[in-house]
Protein backbone atom coordinates (compact mmCIF):
# COMPACT_ATOMS: atom_id res chain seq x y z
CA UNK A 1 0.00 0.00 0.00
CA UNK A 2 2.81 2.41 0.92
CA UNK A 3 4.63 1.65 -2.35
CA UNK A 4 1.44 2.30 -4.31
CA UNK A 5 0.97 5.66 -2.59
CA UNK A 6 4.63 6.55 -3.19
CA UNK A 7 4.22 5.75 -6.88
CA UNK A 8 1.06 7.85 -7.17
CA UNK A 9 2.71 10.74 -5.35
CA UNK A 10 5.73 10.57 -7.64
CA UNK A 11 3.47 10.80 -10.70
CA UNK A 12 1.41 13.58 -9.09
CA UNK A 13 4.50 15.64 -8.24
CA UNK A 14 5.83 15.21 -11.80
CA UNK A 15 2.54 16.36 -13.34
CA UNK A 16 2.32 19.31 -10.92
CA UNK A 17 5.89 20.34 -11.82
CA UNK A 18 5.06 20.17 -15.54
CA UNK A 19 1.89 22.19 -14.93
CA UNK A 20 3.95 24.77 -13.02
CA UNK A 21 6.30 25.13 -15.99
CA UNK A 22 3.29 25.69 -18.26
CA UNK A 23 2.02 28.42 -15.94
CA UNK A 24 5.44 30.09 -15.92
CA UNK A 25 5.54 30.13 -19.73
CA UNK A 26 2.01 31.53 -19.90
CA UNK A 27 2.62 34.26 -17.31
CA UNK A 28 3.19 36.94 -19.93
CA UNK A 29 0.31 35.92 -22.17
CA UNK A 30 -3.31 36.87 -22.03
CA UNK A 31 -5.99 35.76 -19.62
CA UNK A 32 -6.95 32.67 -21.60
CA UNK A 33 -4.43 29.89 -22.20
CA UNK A 34 -4.53 27.04 -24.75
CA UNK A 35 -5.58 23.79 -23.11
CA UNK A 36 -3.27 21.88 -25.46
CA UNK A 37 -0.36 23.26 -23.40
CA UNK A 38 -1.46 21.32 -20.31
CA UNK A 39 0.72 18.30 -19.53
CA UNK A 40 -2.38 16.18 -18.76
CA UNK A 41 -6.14 16.61 -18.78
CA UNK A 42 -7.69 19.01 -16.32
CA UNK A 43 -9.24 16.23 -14.23
CA UNK A 44 -5.86 14.51 -13.86
CA UNK A 45 -4.20 17.77 -12.80
CA UNK A 46 -7.00 18.43 -10.29
CA UNK A 47 -6.53 14.97 -8.78
CA UNK A 48 -2.76 15.47 -8.55
CA UNK A 49 -3.16 18.83 -6.83
CA UNK A 50 -5.63 17.40 -4.32
CA UNK A 51 -3.51 14.32 -3.63
CA UNK A 52 -0.39 16.39 -3.13
CA UNK A 53 -2.10 18.94 -0.87
CA UNK A 54 -3.79 16.28 1.24
CA UNK A 55 -0.56 14.31 1.58
CA UNK A 56 1.49 17.32 2.59
CA UNK A 57 -1.10 18.60 5.08
CA UNK A 58 -1.55 15.15 6.61
CA UNK A 59 2.23 15.00 7.07
CA UNK A 60 2.39 18.24 9.02
CA UNK A 61 2.89 20.98 6.43
CA UNK A 62 0.98 24.18 7.29
CA UNK A 63 -2.57 23.67 5.96
CA UNK A 64 -3.19 27.33 5.14
CA UNK A 65 0.01 27.70 3.14
CA UNK A 66 -0.46 24.44 1.24
CA UNK A 67 -4.16 24.89 0.52
CA UNK A 68 -3.81 28.48 -0.70
CA UNK A 69 -1.16 27.57 -3.28
CA UNK A 70 -2.93 24.42 -4.39
CA UNK A 71 -6.30 26.22 -4.59
CA UNK A 72 -4.83 28.87 -6.90
CA UNK A 73 -3.21 26.25 -9.15
CA UNK A 74 -6.45 24.25 -9.20
CA UNK A 75 -8.70 27.23 -9.96
CA UNK A 76 -6.33 28.57 -12.61
CA UNK A 77 -7.32 25.57 -14.73
CA UNK A 78 -10.47 27.59 -15.53
CA UNK A 79 -8.34 29.82 -17.76
CA UNK A 80 -7.26 26.93 -19.98
CA UNK A 81 -9.68 26.96 -22.89
CA UNK A 82 -9.86 25.45 -26.36
CA UNK A 83 -6.89 26.61 -28.40
CA UNK A 84 -9.04 28.54 -30.90
CA UNK A 85 -10.48 30.69 -28.10
CA UNK A 86 -7.01 31.39 -26.67
CA UNK A 87 -5.82 32.33 -30.17
CA UNK A 88 -8.76 34.75 -30.53
CA UNK A 89 -7.73 36.43 -27.29
CA UNK A 90 -4.08 36.60 -28.41
CA UNK A 91 -5.20 38.23 -31.69
CA UNK A 92 -7.34 40.68 -29.77
CA UNK A 93 -4.43 41.55 -27.46
CA UNK A 94 -2.15 42.13 -30.45
CA UNK A 95 -4.81 44.32 -32.07
CA UNK A 96 -5.25 46.28 -28.83
CA UNK A 97 -1.50 46.91 -28.66
CA UNK A 98 -1.57 48.05 -32.28
CA UNK A 99 -4.53 50.32 -31.59
CA UNK A 100 -2.71 51.92 -28.68
CA UNK A 101 0.23 52.60 -30.97
CA UNK A 102 -2.04 54.27 -33.51
CA UNK A 103 -3.77 56.31 -30.84
CA UNK A 104 -0.41 57.50 -29.50
CA UNK A 105 0.54 58.57 -33.02
CA UNK A 106 -2.93 60.08 -33.44
CA UNK A 107 -3.64 57.97 -36.48
CA UNK A 108 -6.87 56.36 -37.53
CA UNK A 109 -7.24 52.67 -36.90
CA UNK A 110 -6.83 50.60 -40.05
CA UNK A 111 -9.91 48.54 -40.92
CA UNK A 112 -8.32 45.16 -40.19
CA UNK A 113 -7.09 46.37 -36.80
CA UNK A 114 -10.54 47.65 -35.89
CA UNK A 115 -12.03 44.34 -37.03
CA UNK A 116 -9.60 42.36 -34.86
CA UNK A 117 -10.54 44.50 -31.89
CA UNK A 118 -14.16 43.47 -32.35
CA UNK A 119 -13.19 39.79 -32.04
CA UNK A 120 -12.49 39.89 -28.30
CA UNK A 121 -13.63 36.67 -26.62
CA UNK A 122 -15.36 38.61 -23.85
CA UNK A 123 -17.91 35.91 -22.98
CA UNK A 124 -15.19 33.28 -22.75
CA UNK A 125 -13.09 35.52 -20.51
CA UNK A 126 -16.07 36.11 -18.21
CA UNK A 127 -16.83 32.37 -18.17
CA UNK A 128 -13.21 31.68 -17.18
CA UNK A 129 -13.43 34.19 -14.31
CA UNK A 130 -16.65 32.58 -13.06
CA UNK A 131 -15.09 29.14 -13.54
CA UNK A 132 -12.14 30.18 -11.39
CA UNK A 133 -14.47 30.95 -8.48
CA UNK A 134 -16.31 27.65 -8.94
CA UNK A 135 -13.05 25.70 -9.01
CA UNK A 136 -11.86 27.42 -5.82
CA UNK A 137 -15.00 26.23 -4.08
CA UNK A 138 -14.70 22.76 -5.64
CA UNK A 139 -11.11 22.49 -4.39
CA UNK A 140 -12.02 23.53 -0.85
CA UNK A 141 -14.85 21.00 -0.65
CA UNK A 142 -12.84 18.16 -2.16
CA UNK A 143 -9.81 18.81 0.07
CA UNK A 144 -12.01 18.96 3.18
CA UNK A 145 -13.62 15.62 2.26
CA UNK A 146 -10.23 14.00 1.65
CA UNK A 147 -8.74 15.31 4.90
CA UNK A 148 -11.77 14.18 6.89
CA UNK A 149 -10.96 10.62 5.76
CA UNK A 150 -7.39 10.80 7.05
CA UNK A 151 -6.92 9.35 10.54
CA UNK A 152 -5.65 11.65 13.17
Amino acid sequence: MRDELAGKLQVAFRIIAEYGRVLERQAEGGVLMPESHLPEGQDAIKACLLLSAAYRISNGDPPDEISVRARIAYATLAYFVPDAVAEREASFNAAAQGALGHIVRKGALPGELASSMAEAPVAEMENARAGYLLLESEFDGALARILSDFPG
